[in-house]
């Protein structure tokens, strides 16, 4: 559904336009209702469109977290910094200054399209993360200990 990168320039009072090519697909799945929240295992955040929200809410308020360390960490994070959005009629989304803050963003940003969600990065970080990526090498990895949801691509 969100595929490919782009990037903004946040305006002054932290809100970033959404793309004009995502605008109608948000209109039509959730109403422009976005969840915006921190990502687990990188300083950047997450976008979902209300209805994927509400599906993974509803699992992370099912996680054992009493006794589960790991779980209560992974829901902390996630519904700690969740804040419910709609977009403006210009097709903007306000940042939290906690959300700011969480992913290093200052003005220019990348919003970078994973399906069912977007990411949204501080442009310097993205490139930082790229360049890890791009240099690391995929070749080296025994496909015999992939998971079966990777052999299955």
């Amino acid at each position: 559904m969100f595929y490919g990168v782009t990037h903004i320039n946040l305006d002054t009072k932290a809100r970033l336009a959404m793309p004009t090519r995502y605008r109608s697909l948000l209109e039509q799945h959730c109403s422009s209702q976005v969840c915006i929240t921190a990502a687990v295992n990188d300083r950047c955040l997450l976008v979902y469109p209300q209805p994927e929200w509400e599906k993974l809410s509803r699992k992370l308020s099912a996680m054992p977290t009493v006794f589960d360390d790991t779980a209560r960490k992974v829901g902390r994070r996630l519904m700690g910094y969740a804040e419910e959005r709609q977009l403006d009629g210009q097709g903007r989304i306000l940042l939290t200054a906690g959300q700011k803050e969480y992913a290093g963003i200052s003005k220019n940003i990348v919003l970078a399209g994973q399906g069912n969600k977007f990411e949204i990065w501080d442009e310097e970080s993205w490139s930082a993360a790229e360049q890890e990526s791009l240099s690391s090498d995929l070749s080296a990895i025994d496909p015999e200990k992939l998971p079966d949801y990777l052999k299955n691509l």
